[in-house]
């Protein structure tokens, strides 16, 4: 088994899925703004579908995605 080192970092999932919107979004053109909302918007959902939070209403969910 590795050791740790004093400086290591653990990386979660959902900042791996959320750095991944966000280059994929700078990517498809993007501005830096846009693309930090998508990678942030991508780590929230992917954190709600782990806890098994689903969302009823599209109408409602659009919304607070717009507002994010």
């Amino acid at each position: 088994m590795a050791k740790k080192l004093p400086g290591d970092v653990p990386i979660g999932k959902f900042d791996i899925l959320a750095t991944y919107a966000y280059a994929r979004a700078l990517l498809d053109g993007m501005t830096d703004d846009e693309a930090k909302q998508r990678g942030m918007v991508a780590a929230i959902m992917g954190a709600q579908a782990r806890l098994g939070i689903r969302k009823e209403h599209h109408e409602e969910f659009q919304a607070q995605k717009e507002a994010a």
